[in-house]
C-alpha cells in the first residue's frame, strides 16, 4: 500500500523507515520546512526538560546536553529520539499536551521546567502547566513553514498512479494538503487520510473530512496499525 507522508524531509525518512519495516510503501513528498531558531535565555537553572517534538532535540543538546537532568517527551517516538541525542532519564507521554501536562505536574516537584517549543502551536501545554502552578520557561526554538511543491515534485513522487492513503501528523499538514488538493485533486490520492488525532482531522477541509480516519491512540504505532487494518480490507 502505498501511503503519501507529507512531514519534513528530516523526520520524514525515520517515518519512511517505519512505514517500510510494515510493509507500507512511503510516497515523499514534504509540505513542511523547519526553521532553527535562536533564542537567548536569561538562566540555566532548569532542573527539567521538556519537548513536543524531535525538532527541538539538536538546540536543546547544542545548549543543554544530556547532563543527568529529566527530560520529558510527549510521546514515544519523540523519547526513542531524545534517548538517540543521548538523554537517558527520559519519560515519555501519552502523545498529547494533557499527559504531558499530567507528568510535569506529578514529578516536576518544585523545578524549573525549560519547555524547548515550536512554531506554530497551541498554548495547550503551557496553559496546563501555568494552571498546576509550575515553573517554566518557554524557548521557541524551532518553526514549522507550510510548503507547496511543483507539479515536478507531485510527479516524481507519485508515479503514474496516486497514493492508496496520506498520512496526517499535525493540523499543519492537514491544512496544507488542503492546498494540494485543491490543486491536483485525486491525482495525489483518493483514499482515506490517516490522522493522528481528533485536532489534525478537524484541520481538514470539510469537503475531505469524511475521508479522515483517526488514530484511536495519538501515537505513531496506533497510527500504522489502522493503516494495516485498513490494507487488510483491499482488494
Amino acid at each position: 500500500m502505498r501511503v503519501l507522508l507529507l512531514r519534513e524531509v528530516t523526520r520524514a525518512a525515520d517515518t519512511a523507515t517505519e512505514l517500510r519495516a510494515h510493509g507500507l510503501t512511503p510516497l515523499l513528498l514534504p509540505l513542511e520546512t523547519v526553521e532553527m531558531l535562536s533564542p537567548r535565555l536569561d538562566s540555566d537553572g532548569f532542573g527539567i526538560l521538556a519537548v513536543t517534538s524531535a525538532h527541538a532535540l539538536p538546540w536543546l543538546q547544542r545548549h543543554y546536553p544530556p547532563d543527568g537532568r529529566a527530560l520529558f517527551a510527549v510521546g514515544p517516538a519523540t523519547a526513542a529520539a531524545a534517548k538517540r541525542f543521548g538523554y537517558d532519564d527520559v519519560t515519555a507521554a501519552d502523545g498529547d499536551a494533557a499527559s504531558l501536562a499530567g507528568l510535569l505536574t506529578k514529578w516536576a516537584a518544585g523545578r524549573r521546567i525549560l519547555y524547548a517549543a515550536g512554531l506554530p502551536r497551541r498554548p495547550d501545554l503551557e496553559t496546563a502547566l501555568a494552571r498546576a502552578g509550575l515553573s517554566f520557561t518557554t524557548a521557541d526554538v524551532y518553526r514549522v513553514v507550510s510548503r507547496q511543491p511543483s507539479p515536478e515534485e507531485v510527479e516524481a513522487a507519485l508515479g503514474d498512479w496516486p497514493a492508496d492513503c496520506v498520512m496526517l501528523l499535525s493540523a499543519g499538514q492537514a491544512e496544507a494538503y488542503g492546498q494540494l488538493h485543491a490543486r491536483f485533486g485525486d491525482v495525489v490520492g483518493a483514499g482515506p487520510l490517516f490522522c493522528l488525532s481528533e485536532r489534525i482531522a478537524a484541520a481538514v477541509l470539510p469537503s475531505l473530512r469524511h475521508n479522515c480516519i483517526v488514530s484511536p491512540i495519538p501515537a505513531m504505532d496506533s497510527l500504522i496499525d489502522a493503516m494495516l487494518r485498513y490494507r487488510c480490507t483491499l482488494p
